[in-house]
């Protein structure tokens, strides 16, 4: 068992771990706009898909991470829950609940 040969001689391991992406949705609850920022350094394109509860995907949108943020118009949205999720190729995924409250 090496890590435990290497603990005990004050040797350490420091695995290269890459930062988790995280989203913020803002207002939320939302009316007419919602922003979708990035907060985490990315590169390259994402999308955001918007669903309902049972899954209808709504809206789809590309956008470029490195602008790290993307205003959506959700004016057309009936009030309730509906799912977000942001997502760059098989590298990761975030979702998270929006609210529209009119």
């Amino acid at each position: 068992d090496d890590d435990a040969v290497c603990l005990q001689n004050g040797i350490f391991r420091q695995a290269k771990t890459k930062l988790e992406q995280e989203v913020v949705l803002k207002p939320n609850p939302a009316s007419d706009n919602v922003e979708i920022s990035l907060l985490n350094k990315e590169e390259g394109v994402c999308m955001i898909k918007i669903t309902d509860p049972m899954g209808k995907a709504l809206l789809t949108q590309f956008f470029n991470c490195e602008d790290k943020k993307i205003i959506l118009n959700v004016k057309g949205f009936a009030q309730g829950i509906y799912i977000v999720q942001v997502l760059k190729n098989n590298e990761w995924s975030k979702t998270q609940k929006l609210i529209i409250n009119r």
